[in-house]
């Protein structure tokens, strides 16, 4: 059974409207005004809930747009993919109801469904997040378009917070993610502009009932700790996505650092340490290259413990010495 959401039709101004669309045209700009041989396919990660069905059928509005004043250096293709987690007994019902939704709109639909290993030790969140991830990228399209927002900006900022990481998580999430082929057209916005968005055009869209299950941390930040913020701060929830920004915008800085001091430190094939070398640089500079080390070669960030092990073991190894770390789970 299909549990679908409506809001009573809302009479927002045509101006903005059009505000919504234009903002997830300059979203887009930078890699959509580029010159492709052919036009780029957009796919869309289409859950059926409010977000991805307000994304999905916003690309559909600039599409069609697009199309009918011959706006040609930022037309594309769209298409959608609905992931099949097969965790709710609601499952079957919701791929059928995403299916009929892009039927309707002629939008090439494709439905994948996945396994997912409830005892992998990393939780059903991370678990299903990762497999819908793979799914994702193995398909055919030119970028995945997520339907995040600047709400969901802010909770992955608490919840990072929550698990001490460091710069590189607590810089969350990217509108534009060239390595993975992703985009966020609306983390700029807030949650209440794709309501608006929804009440408009009269879209209906399902309701997980996982999504208010608090035993999940991220339920657990948006039902709990965002309201109780709310009642303080007004604006915490954009607030924070700014200071998202201002730590990526860090982040991207030590990731310059790094092959500032790679380019003495590692090897051109970043596959060795000059020990020498990195002895030479500060403590903050040396864990910072170990990880730009690591990432380089397609590993996965260490804790804090790992690498003041890391560090420890290289810096006072003898020149002789075979140093072995283990750094991921074989």
């Amino acid at each position: 059974m299909v549990s679908l959401k409506k809001l009573s039709k809302s009479k927002l101004k045509t101006s903005e409207l059009d505000c919504f669309l234009n903002q997830i045209r300059l979203a887009l700009a930078p890699l959509l005004n580029q010159d492709h041989p052919t036009r780029p396919t957009l796919l869309v990660a289409y859950s059926g809930g409010l977000d991805s069905t307000v994304l999905l059928h916003a690309l559909y509005q600039l599409q069609s747009a697009i199309d009918d004043i011959a706006y040609t250096e930022f037309k594309f293709n769209l298409k959608a993919m609905h992931v099949h987690h097969g965790l709710s007994p609601n499952a079957d019902d919701w791929a059928d109801y995403c299916e009929q939704f892009c039927i309707k709109r002629a939008i090439p639909f494709e439905k994948n469904q996945v396994n997912i290993q409830q005892d992998s030790g990393l939780g059903i969140e991370a678990t299903a997040r990762e497999a819908r991830y793979q799914a994702l990228n193995a398909a055919k399209a030119d970028f995945i378009c997520l339907a995040h927002h600047q709400d969901d900006q802010a909770e992955t900022l608490l919840l990072q917070l929550a698990r001490g990481a460091g710069v590189k998580g607590l810089a969350s999430m990217a509108t534009i993610d060239l390595k993975r082929r992703l985009l966020r057209p609306l983390l700029g916005m807030p949650k209440s502009a794709l309501m608006q968005y929804a009440q408009v055009h009269q879209l209906q869209w399902i309701e997980d009932e996982s999504n208010a299950d608090t035993r999940y941390d991220r339920n657990f930040i948006r039902h709990t700790l965002l309201p109780t913020f709310d009642q303080r701060y007004a604006s915490i929830r954009k607030t924070l996505a700014r200071s998202a920004t201002h730590i990526a915008e860090a982040n991207t800085l030590l990731d310059e650092l790094a092959v500032i001091d790679a380019t003495s430190t590692l090897n051109q094939q970043h596959q060795t340490v000059n020990i020498e070398q990195l002895k030479r640089l500060s403590l903050a500079r040396q864990r910072n290259l170990i990880r730009f080390w690591l990432t380089s070669n397609g590993l996965s960030l260490p804790n804090t413990a790992l690498l003041h092990q890391i560090l420890q073991q290289l810096t006072t190894a003898k020149l002789d010495a075979l140093v072995k770390i283990k750094v991921t789970e074989e």
